[in-house]
């Protein structure tokens, strides 16, 4: 979720041609339609979703985090990374006591929650996902105050 954004709307028409014998022949003409949001402190999109006749693409940005957001990724230790069985995750020791962390596929879908193991230390077992990347979402009183990633082997 972006609070604040700014949605970039923009309509291109495309003619495909050939010039032959002294004229134009026209093969094909389409329409690209690509929508982009950006945040006050991104330069690239966060999300872009791009529509032409023959479908859409979506592409979004991994590593963004909204404007409200609390920045704090430099202070989370997750491990191992690429993992395999297990995922361990270390926190700052002060001021995350009622932190919940959700690992997330790529989908949004929520797909377990890791279990607390020590004072600001989580882990589950991630040997039932299929392989791929996937997101940790660490809320702290309700507010998400980072997302992490990791990949699963």
């Amino acid at each position: 979720t972006y609070n604040n954004t700014l949605r970039v709307k923009s309509v291109r028409n495309y003619t495909d041609s050939v010039w032959m014998s002294g004229m134009f022949l026209y093969a094909d003409s389409y329409t690209e339609t690509d929508y982009d949001w950006y945040t006050a402190t991104s330069h690239t999109p966060v999300i872009s979703i791009s529509e032409t006749g023959d479908g859409s693409s979506i592409t979004y940005r991994t590593d963004a985090v909204g404007i409200s957001d609390k920045v704090i990724l430099s202070q989370i230790s997750v491990f191992p990374n690429p993992a395999s069985r297990s995922i361990h995750v270390a926190l700052p020791e002060t001021g995350m006591e009622n932190t919940r962390i959700n690992v997330i596929s790529l989908t949004g879908q929520q797909l377990l929650q890791l279990e607390k193991t020590g004072n600001c230390q989580f882990s589950a077992d991630i040997s039932g996902l299929a392989p791929g990347v996937y997101f940790l979402s660490v809320k702290n009183s309700g507010q998400t105050v980072a997302i992490s990633k990791f990949i699963k082997q």
